[in-house]
């Protein structure tokens, strides 16, 4: 595997001029080291990051890859979307001076830990290690994977074991190359499940059916809005267990905060108004509300805001420490989601015994009091199974789907109950 991606990047790494009109945007990337993740069927998505995916980030760590030139600089500038364009003109100095340093620098053999170096070296005043992870998603520094035609993820500088290293880059048929954050993940999550409900079944078919079976076929059948949601939550994802894997064990973790949090927002789709388990930093009580608190990172919120999935993201709740206030994610909520995980399968399993069953079934959940951390704990652990039957995949995600279903449908019971606790 060394060989031969050292080998690709021994050839100049360019990127096609094809424009692609439904997404709006020209100059589709193509890099150096490209998986169609539908070529991986008959494997869970975790196997595939393990055997696949995670070895090449390695070798990309240790062998690096060639800084390109201005016209791939350029290409990559008009296929990202005006939130990585805004950083390129407001934090890099623009797009020119970007090409000036990558100039002064084309054809060296760079790796993400010495790359921001090599920038200083050019200008000083250059915020290096943001203008680095740009520069490698120009140069095709990181593993594309493909999802479908419009469809791709870039996943760029992970380091072999350091896990705050890398950015994962979403590309949709609605939107250019973005590193959405978890916030905005969920922002957007939120406006395309609570806009689309019909199409719910589809998107969550498709995501099943990715993370069970690394089949990303059933894409074709998602509105282009729902694909570039789940584009973006297969990039994070990716991200995700790319780090998790970094010390050589794996256990759910920020990739399962994610997945349950997804699933909730079939839920979410369902209610009149979004209501969640809240921690009020105020009052450090936890409770079933539909008002939260505007964040600010490193001191106690006091604007109400309405209640919203993005939520479930939040700052570090140690606010009095520098070093940590600033950090932020989906995990740091894990107790409230799980306690609204908890109850939704208790109204399943009281009113809807046989698709509970169904479910619990299919991800050898036993008598599970929580079927979203179950499935974290069935697709995200040393146990998880490498490959599952194509009758087992149909069956989960047909379980699923019908399961999530419920969950919007019945929306408004599901919150009464919890109201009535």
């Amino acid at each position: 595997m060394k060989k031969q991606i050292k080998s690709m990047f021994a050839a100049a790494v360019v990127l096609a001029s094809t424009f692609t009109a439904s997404a709006g945007m020209a100059d589709e990337i193509e890099w150096a080291v490209t998986y169609d993740l539908n070529d991986y069927k008959g494997q869970t998505y975790l196997s595939f990051m393990r055997q696949t995916v995670k070895p090449a980030m390695d070798t990309l760590a240790t062998d690096g890859y060639e800084i390109c030139n201005g016209q791939a600089i350029d290409a990559a500038y008009e296929a990202s979307d005006s939130k990585v364009q805004a950083k390129v003109d407001r934090n890099f100095g623009g797009i020119d001076h970007v090409k000036e340093i990558a100039a002064a620098l084309e054809g060296q053999t760079v790796t993400l830990n010495d790359l921001p170096a090599k920038i200083a070296s050019v200008d000083r005043s250059a915020d290096r290690y943001d203008l680095a992870t740009f520069l490698g998603m120009a140069c095709g520094g990181g593993v594309k994977i493909r999802y479908n035609e419009e469809n791709y993820g870039l996943n760029v500088h992970y380091d072999t074991t350091e896990q705050r290293s890398g950015r994962s880059f979403g590309v949709g048929p609605t939107r250019g190359a973005n590193d959405a954050s978890d916030k905005n993940y969920l922002e957007d999550l939120q406006d395309y499940a609570r806009s689309s409900k019909t199409d719910l079944p589809d998107f969550f078919t498709a995501l099943f059916e990715s993370l069970l079976n690394s089949d990303a076929s059933a894409y074709s059948g998602v509105k282009p809005e729902g694909q570039t949601v789940l584009t973006d939550f297969l990039s994070v994802f990716t991200a995700e267990q790319a780090r998790n894997l970094m010390d050589n064990e794996v256990a759910p973790h920020w990739d399962a905060a994610l997945l349950e949090v997804t699933l909730l927002s079939a839920f979410h789709a369902g209610q009149s108004e979004i209501k969640l388990f809240y921690y009020d930093p105020n009052t450090k009580e936890t409770t079933f509300a539909s008002t939260t608190y505007k964040q600010t990172p490193c001191q106690t919120p006091s604007r109400e805001v309405q209640a919203h999935m993005r939520d479930y993201w939040q700052f570090s709740r140690n606010i009095t420490d520098p070093s940590n206030c600033k950090r932020s994610g989906i995990n740091i909520t894990k107790k409230e989601f799980r306690k609204l995980g908890t109850l939704i399968t208790t109204y399943v399993y009281d009113n809807h015994r046989e698709v509970y069953d169904r479910v619990a079934a299919t991800i050898s959940a036993g008598d599970s009091d929580n079927l979203y951390k179950s499935l974290s704990d069935f697709l995200i652990s040393e146990s998880s199974p490498e490959s599952l039957s194509s009758a087992k995949v149909r069956n989960a995600t047909a379980a699923w789907v019908e399961f999530l279903k419920i969950t919007t449908k019945e929306a408004a019971d599901i919150t009464a109950m919890i109201e009535n606790q």
